[in-house]
């Protein structure tokens, strides 16, 4: 019995058409698999992909990182020494060529922690902090920082401090840095206009507020957010990018409005909060001691002769009775014979592989003693993490003028 029995068999014709049927059938499975075959084959070449992308990443930044100390020594020793010439003894032919220089070197100081700021937040190395931060401090040292070069160009910055005492979380160095970008942007596009520094408190939220008179963004070609620091920023200056991106970091966000007035003015919303324990109490009555540093005792570490002498000459002219060394075992030294309160100042790359870290640990053994760790270097990646969210250790990246050095003493001495 086949089959068939009892039922009538297909036509020849039918026969062929479930043969075509069946073939048909085939030959898309087959058609299927081998498109899935594909499709696991190029998922699996595009994770590899990804990882020798970020493994590029990972390499790139880290011999940036490398590279940046050797290419910001001579730079940053250049700076100094330019900052620590006596314009009142040269004649004005003389005085112009020298600040010249300064703001040329301005200039490249701001391209290279750009270019190092960038590299931090592509790679995703850079975490922001949520401390509270003392506006009156920060503003103090931007103002301190920002005006001079402003006066150069003929800018006139208007900071306002807070009323109050006011304190908000977030990251300083990062809020240091967007201000000070703005600011920076402002002057170079307003010219001789008006630019300001303020705050407006609403509530439990503070804005920060810059604000200038030039001829504002073409706001056709952006949106009045760029959390993501995108492409279209990009001809506007590496500076305000990084401000975008260092707001987005602080889980924050940085906007932007055209007043019809005209301008530019950026706002950055932060949450207030009360100040750290160890504030509670003091009044405004410390300020003086952010102006004064005269005596104050410092340990100096730096290896590179140039540096080392530069800024060892710029300390002396604040008035501050400094111990300089270039070994590290010469400082730890004097810092375990301390007897009074100091502040240790330190490169963190003593070149040829060695770090500060031993003479960094030693002062943050004498806490009696030890008023502040002030850490000069070319990038944070290699920096302790515990040094980091450390409220007594502060990092100041080269290059830097001893002008910037002497706000961050004076805020520390406070």
């Amino acid at each position: 019995m086949n089959a068939y029995d009892g039922q009538d068999a297909p036509s020849g014709e039918a026969r062929n058409e479930i043969t075509q049927m069946e073939a048909s059938f085939v030959r898309l499975t087959n058609a299927i698999a081998e498109r899935e075959s594909r499709l696991v084959a190029l998922n699996e070449t595009a994770i590899g992909a990804r990882r020798e992308a970020e493994k590029a990443n990972k390499s790139k930044s880290t011999l940036l990182a490398a590279a940046s100390h050797d290419l910001r020594q001579p730079i940053h020793a250049m700076g100094l020494l330019i900052g620590g010439i006596d314009r009142k003894a040269l004649p004005a032919r003389s005085r112009e060529t020298v600040d010249h220089l300064a703001v040329l070197m301005q200039e490249t100081v701001g391209l290279f922690n750009s270019i190092l700021d960038m590299s931090k937040l592509e790679a995703g190395t850079f975490t922001a902090k949520q401390v509270p931060v003392d506006l009156v401090a920060l503003f103090s040292r931007i103002e301190a920082e920002i005006s001079p070069r402003a006066q150069n160009t003929g800018a006139l910055i208007k900071v306002e401090m807070p009323r109050d005492r006011t304190f908000v979380q977030g990251d300083e160095n990062a809020l240091y840095r967007i201000l000070s970008n703005l600011l920076v942007n402002a002057i170079e596009y307003a010219q001789e206009g008006a630019i300001e520094l303020r705050t407006e408190n609403k509530g439990k939220v503070c804005t920060l507020i810059v604000a200038d008179k030039g001829p504002g963004l073409n706001m056709n070609a952006l949106d009045a957010s760029g959390s993501d620091y995108r492409s279209d920023l990009k001809g506007y200056g590496l500076g305000l990018s990084i401000s975008f991106a260092l707001a987005a970091a602080m889980k924050s966000e940085l906007t932007f409005t055209s007043p019809e007035s005209g301008g530019t003015q950026f706002s950055l919303s932060l949450q207030t909060c009360e100040p750290p324990v160890e504030e509670a109490g003091n009044d405004l009555t410390s300020s003086r001691l952010r102006k004064h540093v005269s005596g104050l005792k410092i340990i100096f570490l730096e290896d590179s002769a140039d540096v080392h002498a530069a800024t060892l000459e710029g300390l002396k002219q604040l008035g501050c009775s400094v111990a300089a060394f270039t070994s590290p075992e010469q400082a730890r030294r004097a810092i375990r014979n301390a007897r009074a309160p100091f502040v240790l100042i330190t490169d963190l790359d003593l070149g040829r592989g060695h770090s500060a870290g031993n003479v960094i640990e030693e002062a943050l053994a004498r806490t009696p003693h030890l008023i502040s760790v002030i850490i000069t270097t070319a990038t944070r990646l290699e920096a302790n993490n515990q040094w980091v969210e450390h409220e007594k250790i502060h990092f100041i990246e080269k290059p830097f003028s001893i002008g910037r050095l002497a706000s961050l003493i004076r805020f520390v001495a406070r």
